[in-house]
């Protein structure tokens, strides 16, 4: 039992829910999204003056954030070892599990 639970665990941590080319899509649509904004924003100064380009570099720095940190995220999941890694969990409880069933067996 124990192995079993070792087994599904080990197969599907180290299995990727996410191909590379989906993190690679998601990377090329935030660098167009960041790329277009300046541009798109660049004749609203004559429309609305100096200080619409205040609120404009606000929205592309919150914007930026946004996109940095959701990207950031993906990749922290995509990755088998970083934060949100449940592996390291998974072996403590397994690890648990094996040694109270020692003390039961004995």
């Amino acid at each position: 039992m124990i192995t079993q639970i070792r087994i599904h665990t080990h197969t599907h941590t180290h299995t990727r829910q996410l191909p590379s080319s989906h993190i690679g899509l998601l990377w090329l649509l935030a660098l167009i999204e960041l790329l277009s904004f300046p541009l798109l924003g660049a004749g609203t100064q004559t429309i609305g003056g100096y200080n619409i380009l205040t609120v404009e570099g606000w929205l592309f720095a919150v914007m930026t954030f946004g996109i940095v940190m959701t990207l950031r995220t993906i990749m922290e999941l995509w990755y088998m070892k970083g934060a949100y890694s449940v592996e390291g969990v998974l072996d403590v409880m397994v690890g648990g599990l094996e040694e109270e069933l020692g003390e039961r067996m004995r």
